[in-house]
């Protein structure tokens, strides 16, 4: 399946159209870009290998199957921000929630995707990330 979202990423990378886009968005970076639920996958990878990361995905629901299915184009690349837990607390709700929150906080950071549902977007990001 890899292989051929791959495939299909290359062809779309390609065509005079995305070329189009990626223009109109490097001569103006504040450009959002909307798309159907579908294609999400597919435009949200094609965007990160047209003009690099890093990239927020803002999802209403399914953000963890969202990030796998960008996986799919652009393996590694892309992490699921879960929301921060019970109240929005960022270092007292679930351990794990928290370890997996600043690991996708981090790869962000770094100029990789991150696909954050309503939850996350609620509760935000750390100004500053423990080490």
């Amino acid at each position: 399946m890899i292989d051929i979202a791959q495939t299909i990423l290359e062809r779309v990378l390609d065509s005079r159209h995305a070329r189009s886009i990626t223009g109109r968005l490097e001569s103006d970076p504040e450009t959002g870009v909307a798309s159907t639920g579908a294609l999400v996958p597919l435009l949200a990878a094609f965007l990160y290998r047209a003009i690099g990361g890093p990239l927020v995905v803002a999802v209403p629901a399914g953000a963890p199957e969202m990030s796998s299915d960008i996986g799919c184009f652009v393996p590694g690349e892309v992490f699921h921000l879960p929301g921060p837990g019970a109240a929005g607390d960022w270092f007292r709700p679930y351990d794990e929630a928290v370890g997996r929150r600043l690991e996708a906080a981090r790869a962000l950071r770094s100029g990789k995707i991150a696909v954050v549902g309503v939850e996350a977007i609620v509760g935000g990001v750390p100004g500053e990330l423990p080490r």
